[in-house]
């Protein structure tokens, strides 16, 4: 019986996975992180409506039709989300979330009902 041995390198063979290949449970949590908080922003707007309704004197139509105006960008998301692919993803990640809370923390300083639907349009 004869030996045989066979030269593979070493580069072929299966390996545990690389530190980049593992999952990143830090990056992970902080993009959870950043999206509890632009979820938690965008629900600011429905125990604010009260407060919304004496300082505009608007009627309750008006008053409940500001909610409309939350949900109207999510009509975008499959565009955002054709963006998303074709550019780096970590842009929209890192400024979605600053974006809203941005207008969101502007909304008290809306000085009529039309600035305040462009401020929950954004």
């Amino acid at each position: 019986m004869t030996s045989q041995t066979i030269d593979t390198p070493a580069a072929d063979l299966p390996v545990a996975a690389t530190q980049t290949e593992r999952f990143q449970t830090g990056q992970v949590a902080t993009i959870a992180g950043g999206h509890f908080m632009h979820d938690t922003f965008g629900a600011f707007l429905a125990p604010l409506l009260p407060l919304i309704q004496d300082n505009l004197g608007t009627n309750y139509m008006l008053t409940g039709g500001l909610t409309i105006f939350t949900q109207l960008p999510s009509l975008l998301n499959p565009f955002l989300g054709y963006a998303a692919d074709r550019m780096s993803v970590r842009y929209f990640v890192i400024l979605a979330p600053g974006f809203t809370a941005t207008l969101m923390t502007l909304i008290g300083f809306a000085p009529n009902y039309m600035a305040l639907a462009m401020l929950l349009l954004a």
